[in-house]
């Protein structure tokens, strides 16, 4: 029904293009796989970053030691978040009939 509803626009000529209405969600598909990569390239070197503060605030004393422990869980965590969005992201693209490509530090 949608098919014929755009093929009778596209043959009036009342909209160039009316082709691409099938796929309206392309460009919104294309930023997300955009993002994901973007953020699965950085996060290594964020977690190593912060893992290497957190290694010198644990030697600096009683105190940043133990704000030290508390960044510690949570850069765990991010990095389990990230490596879950990697996982995650081409999963839902296949649900939806597409496919895309995001790999952890490439």
């Amino acid at each position: 029904m949608i098919n014929n509803l755009i093929s009778t626009i596209h043959g009036l000529g009342l909209v160039q293009g009316a082709e691409s209405i099938t796929t309206p969600f392309d460009r919104g598909q294309v930023a997300l796989q955009t993002v994901a990569t973007a953020v699965s390239k950085i996060a290594p070197w964020a977690a190593l970053l912060c893992l290497a503060i957190i290694g010198v605030m644990w030697m600096s004393g009683q105190r940043m030691s133990q704000i030290a422990k508390g960044w510690l869980g949570r850069v765990v965590i991010g990095i389990g978040i990230v490596a879950m969005a990697v996982i995650i992201v081409p999963w839902l693209f296949s649900i939806f009939g597409s496919s895309a490509t995001v790999s952890l530090g490439k």
